[in-house]
């Protein structure tokens, strides 16, 4: 491994990259900020907030939107090209609450002013992107692909009934099978047993409603098929630790013109 770069700044404007790539290795984390950023990976666009980091691979076409000033921490290195656990890596944002040690290790300057330390840094990143790979290949991802045809249909029709309170056994019917071969199936197929599942899916549906949409919170619950607010706000704290107020106040869209309904 060879790092190129590692940069701590504060970015006193707005700022906008240009949709590029590079031929090494980037990890950017944005903190500090009273907004998102706007991130564009391979065409796709997100926005994160200081819970979450971007990790560009070589070849990776993306572009950044900082709307407000903010604090960048930045890491540019390269591998070696036997490197081949990590050829299979796309562009991603993670999320720190998984790699929290290893920024901080990554990004300390007081750590790395020798040439032991810069070996200690190089071992640490090494360490975030084994993590990284067995987290992907090991987590209950709801975007994960399922060979079973029964799990399958499934899927379909939980993203197609999802406020309709989803029950095990009517899922188990739908693919047709028993209860605990439904269970032990779909957890193998997805990393997830299905009603974590479908509170994952849930929780994900609140987020883009928080984040994107005009409709308040108790709107929100009762589309969501929740009882009330206070049960609604109660699973989503659970789901995400932070509650749906705090989590629209933090990561809202950028706006122009347009206040935001809290409640």
């Amino acid at each position: 491994m060879k790092i190129i770069i590692v940069n701590v700044a504060r970015l006193t404007a707005p700022y906008t990259t240009g949709y590029h790539s590079h031929d090494f290795w980037q990890i950017d984390y944005y903190s500090d900020s009273p907004t998102r950023q706007k991130i564009c990976l391979d065409g796709e666009f997100s926005y994160i907030d200081d819970t979450q980091a971007i990790i560009l691979p070589p070849g990776c076409r993306h572009s950044i939107e900082s709307f407000a000033p903010c604090r960048i921490s930045t890491i540019k290195f390269e591998l070696e090209p036997n490197a081949v656990p990590f050829h299979a890596l796309r562009g991603s944002i993670i999320s720190i609450t998984d790699f929290r040690d290893i920024f901080t290790s990554i990004f300390s300057v007081s750590m790395f002013e020798d040439q032991t330390g810069e070996e200690i840094r190089k071992h640490y990143l090494y360490i975030l992107l084994l993590r990284y790979k067995q987290l992907l290949e090991n987590s209950g991802n709801p975007d994960r692909q399922t060979r079973d045809p029964r799990i399958r249909e499934a899927l379909v029709y939980i993203r197609r009934n999802l406020n309709a309170g989803l029950t095990l056994s009517d899922l188990a019917a739908r693919a047709g099978m028993s209860v605990n071969s439904f269970i032990r199936t779909f957890q193998e197929e997805t990393g997830a047993t299905p009603m974590r599942f479908v509170r994952q899916l849930i929780a994900r549906r609140a987020i883009e409603m928080l984040a994107y949409s005009d409709l308040t919170q108790a709107e929100i619950a009762k589309r969501l098929n929740f009882q009330d607010l206070h049960s609604f706000s109660r699973y989503f704290r659970r789901e995400t630790g932070s509650t749906p107020g705090n989590y629209r106040c933090r990561n809202r869209e950028p706006r122009a013109g347009k206040s935001n309904r809290g409640a």
